[in-house]
């Protein structure tokens, strides 16, 4: 498992700053919540790992989000509420981030935004729904009241407001690619290693 990113680390204060930028002036939603979830998101995911955090019952690392999907039914009939919840989390994590940065790679190889063969559900769907059941898992097993209503308020946010939150990943994502264009070569070794 790869270190997490230290929190001064240059790389966590640039995708703050772009989420940030991206959020607040391109987008004008000041949810400084969803700003602060949402960068320290993308600074975990620089590991693949993170990325595609889920595993199947052969421990196989889950790539598509059908198979997500798959294994968080099956996982829910005999899983406990948190692992139940994280795996949502994962789920939505994944299709913001794979609908909001890589849209254009994803549909192009059919894979985060394939289509399931149940009722043609999208990755929108599929993130707001996971979003939604994080929300109400939260409800059920976190004890901390405090803790309780803060996750709960941010994972109905982000279910409520899954579109928004792509659009301003789009934003990040442009903003990213102007910034890798740059001639500033510390920049340019940050955002290519």
């Amino acid at each position: 498992m790869a270190e997490p990113v230290p929190q001064q680390h240059s790389l966590r204060r640039l995708f703050q700053t772009v989420t940030e930028r991206s959020f607040l002036e391109r987008l004008g939603w000041p949810d400084w919540v969803v700003v602060d979830y949402l960068s320290n998101l993308l600074v975990e995911c620089v590991h693949a790992e993170h990325l595609y955090p889920a595993h199947g019952v052969t421990g196989q690392r889950l790539v598509e989000l059908v198979d997500m999907l798959q294994e968080a039914e099956r996982r829910g009939r005999y899983e406990s509420p948190e692992r139940e919840r994280d795996l949502h989390r994962q789920i939505g994590d994944y299709a913001l981030l794979m609908t909001g940065l890589f849209a254009h790679d994803a549909r192009r190889r059919h894979s985060a935004v394939r289509v399931c063969s149940e009722g043609g559900v999208d990755a929108v769907m599929i993130g707001k729904r996971a979003y939604r059941l994080v929300a109400d898992r939260s409800q059920e097993s976190v004890r901390d009241q405090r803790i309780r209503q803060a996750v709960t308020a941010l994972f109905r946010q982000l279910s409520v407001q899954f579109e928004r939150c792509v659009e301003g990943l789009g934003y990040v994502r442009q903003e990213l690619v102007r910034l890798q264009a740059s001639d500033d070569p510390r920049l340019r070794r940050l955002l290519t290693s």
